[in-house]
């Protein structure tokens, strides 16, 4: 479930934590089981400044979790790496115009913002950014300085659509005269069978991304099937995605992903070299 990440300038409990706006945050042990690499997260900054004077509470960011380890600076604290971070053009305030909290179960829980982290719905996560990026001047957004790859569930269900139909029309030049089978939603190991369902020439697996790089998300039971199938496992990453021009770049590998580079443990997280094989 995504997150809100506080960052306060001045914490309740006078501990000055390390955080590094956009790179790191530092947080103690009891989030351990909700910092999860692969997470997305919105920043929340607290009204306490340093100062002693206040400001209003806002939203000011997002952006996914990375890497997890012992924090640098504090061996008592864990620490997680900060990917794809995208400030809002402008901080959004915490309630909206109505008065009533953008994070709908603060009303029900008394001292709800005092937990620095806080795990909220996909609905609410998605009503956030896009009352941030409606803020937005239009040239950000067109520039991808604004994020735009978490704006609802119905973009990222365009994503997988506009990265599958993409992978299929590329199977078809790899692999002229051999069928090419679109799998049921979440299927386990691989998205695409090229040839026959029975015993298939390629299994398939496709991610993709508005990001330039060719990054992408992997479970670990996804990674263990390019293990188990290595001699017919294909990779393809579709990166770039521009809904609206209708633009990508395309990367591919095949065989096993276990000794890929830049591939991390928890939800593995790897790096497709730029040059598409010939």
């Amino acid at each position: 479930m995504p997150l809100i990440l506080a960052q306060n300038e001045v914490s309740l409990s006078g501990h000055a934590y390390g955080d590094r706006t956009g790179i790191s945050y530092e947080y103690p042990p009891r989030y351990r089981s909700v910092i999860q690499p692969g997470e997305r997260f919105i920043y929340y900054m607290g009204r306490r400044r340093l100062t002693g004077s206040n400001a209003p509470q806002a939203y000011f960011g997002s952006g996914l979790i990375g890497r997890v380890q012992t924090s640098s600076s504090d061996p008592q604290l864990l620490e997680c790496e900060i990917l794809d971070y995208r400030p809002f053009a402008e901080h959004l305030y915490f309630k909206k115009t109505d008065g009533s909290y953008r994070e709908s179960r603060a009303a029900e829980q008394g001292g709800y913002f005092r937990n620095g982290v806080r795990i909220v719905s996909e609905a609410t996560f998605d009503e956030i950014l896009v009352a941030a990026e409606a803020l937005a001047p239009e040239d950000q957004i067109a520039s991808g300085r604004i994020s735009v790859n978490y704006v609802t569930a119905e973009t990222r269900d365009e994503i997988e659509r506009y990265s599958v139909d993409v992978a299929k029309r590329e199977l078809i030049t790899q692999f002229p005269g051999q069928s090419i089978l679109e799998m049921p939603h979440n299927n386990p190991g691989y998205d695409i069978c090229v040839g026959n369902p029975l015993n298939p020439t390629r299994f398939v697996e496709v991610k993709g991304t508005q990001r330039v790089d060719p990054v992408f998300f992997l479970t670990e039971g996804e990674r263990l099937f390019s293990d188990t199938h290595a001699e017919r496992y294909h990779l393809i990453v579709v990166h770039g995605i521009d809904l609206l021009a209708r633009t990508h770049r395309v990367s591919f590998r095949d065989g096993s992903l276990k000794g890929l580079a830049e591939l991390e443990v928890t939800q593995w997280r790897g790096r497709l070299p730029w040059q598409r094989p010939s």
